[in-house]
């Protein structure tokens, strides 16, 4: 991998964790109002301390790089599951464009699972292989006819 394309992961990992640092904030900022939403989509607001919790810690994670493969698939797994279970009006423009942004959020964290943004590197299965390069081979030289 280049030089240019580490900067770009780094700074990409660094972007979504402030993503979801401010909404962990802002959740923390107005616990009130978060967990009467909470509630008015029919989920517990019990619930809510620990999203934030697990919100924030992935997001800490993410920054520091520890564990990124768990921190990105929590970060998805809370994206896909504001995109689908919070209802709504989605006549509404504001909550198709959560929909799409959550979803888009998710596919971002999943191709960093799957190595191209922000793997340690080594693929601890197959000693010597570089993860993220062999998944860019593939991606890149596979052709659908």
């Amino acid at each position: 991998m280049t030089r240019l394309i580490r900067n770009m992961i780094i700074i990409t990992r660094f972007i979504l964790a402030l993503v979801f640092l401010a909404a962990g904030a802002s959740m923390i900022d107005q616990y009130g109002l978060a967990q009467a939403y909470m509630l008015s989509t029919g989920l517990p607001g019990a619930l809510l301390p620990w999203f934030i919790l697990v919100v924030i810690a992935a997001a800490v994670s993410l920054i520091a790089g520890y564990r990124l493969e768990w921190a990105a698939l929590a970060m998805a797994l809370l994206a896909v599951t504001s995109a689908l279970l919070l209802p709504g009006d989605y006549a509404d423009d504001a909550l198709n464009v959560a929909f799409f942004r959550n979803t888009a959020v998710a596919s971002v964290l999943l191709l960093m699972i799957a190595g191209l943004a922000g793997c340690r590197g080594k693929d601890r299965r197959t000693p010597g292989t570089d993860r993220s390069t062999r998944i860019q081979h593939i991606l890149l030289t596979h052709r659908s006819h």
